[in-house]
């Protein structure tokens, strides 16, 4: 019984250990595998419901998409939006509600990164933090920027991880404004959760050996 409470917890162990997570500095940095085009989700000033459910291109896999609060909204820049994004850019605003918005994967990746903007005026910064299969924190990056209307700084925030495990992806603006994000880019993408499927198999081995040592 000793030993298999001991494979037990080392596969546990295994399964919960924290990837190397590291932060990403600009879009250049990801090889893009998979990307969101919130043109996807209607034209300019279609509100949308949260939670709503997008597709990405490339790699096609679902990514359900979760705001502060009941609605967000599309926005361009340079027509419904007056910031630092490339003119034209489709975004997604979260509609006047300060609070996180969140990524959550049908994919695991290795690579996402993504530009975002405090709809205030001035210095504000970002922040992106990352979760695993098992809804663990695995890492979190602020990166500063500065809304000047058309002359001043994107805050580009990204994570990569070592172990390709992020499913979940929360970003939000720590002055508590409202926000908007650009194109998200993901690479590393893989169909199996990593972490969540390790704790399967701890628990069905463990199992196994329980029902061989009683037979």
């Amino acid at each position: 019984m000793k030993r298999v409470l001991a494979l037990s917890c080392l596969l546990l162990a295994a399964s919960t250990s924290l990837a190397a997570v590291t932060q990403i500095m600009s879009r250049g940095d990801i090889t893009e595998q998979a990307y969101i085009d919130w043109s996807d989700l209607g034209p300019e000033f279609t509100v949308v419901n949260s939670p709503a459910a997008i597709m990405t291109h490339g790699d096609v896999f679902s990514v359900q998409v979760t705001g502060p609060g009941a609605t967000m909204e599309r926005r361009d820049e340079g027509s419904g939006w007056f910031g630092e994004f490339n003119p034209g850019d489709s975004l997604l605003w979260t509609q006047n509600t300060p609070g996180a918005l969140v990524l959550r994967l049908a994919k695991s990746v290795q690579d996402v990164g993504l530009d975002i903007q405090a709809d205030a005026f001035g210095a504000y910064t970002g922040r992106i933090t990352v979760y695993n299969g098992l809804d663990q924190q695995i890492g979190s990056f602020d990166v500063n920027g500065d809304n000047q209307l058309g002359t001043g700084t994107l805050a580009f925030v990204g994570a990569h991880s070592d172990l390709g495990d992020i499913l979940s992806v929360k970003l939000e603006v720590l002055s508590g404004d409202d926000f908007a994000v650009d194109r998200v880019s993901f690479a590393g993408c893989n169909a199996v959760p990593e972490p969540a499927s390790m704790s399967a198999l701890a628990l069905g081995v463990a199992g196994l050996v329980v029902r061989r040592r009683r037979a």
